[in-house]
């Protein structure tokens, strides 16, 4: 089994989720500075609820955007960390090898 990953896509994949949690976060702070002046004192109560849901929402999924974006570099960072590993294990088997025969 042969596993290939390009780190160059992988950088790109992080990017994109790196935009939506900014996008995200400046939704969830657009929404926190939301005026409620046009509506009547009645409507004013369940507004502020229904906005204060969907900035916890847009912070929330701001946060899980920024975790996948850096676990994905890590991912990519511990697979080059693996695989220069493995290769310099093969060349020092291949040289304990090459010796003895």
């Amino acid at each position: 089994m042969t596993l290939r990953f390009d780190p160059a896509e992988v950088a790109t994949a992080a990017d994109g989720w790196d935009d939506q949690h900014l996008a995200l976060t400046g939704a969830g702070q657009a929404l926190r500075h939301t005026s409620f002046a046009g509506f009547t004192a009645a409507a004013q109560d369940a507004a502020a609820r229904f906005v204060s849901a969907w900035s916890a929402l847009a912070d929330n999924l701001a946060a899980a955007a920024e975790s996948q974006a850096d676990g994905m570099r890590a991912s990519a960072v511990r697979l080059i960390d693996a695989d220069v590993h493995a290769g310099v294990l093969a060349r020092i088997l291949e040289a304990a090898l090459q010796e003895t025969r």
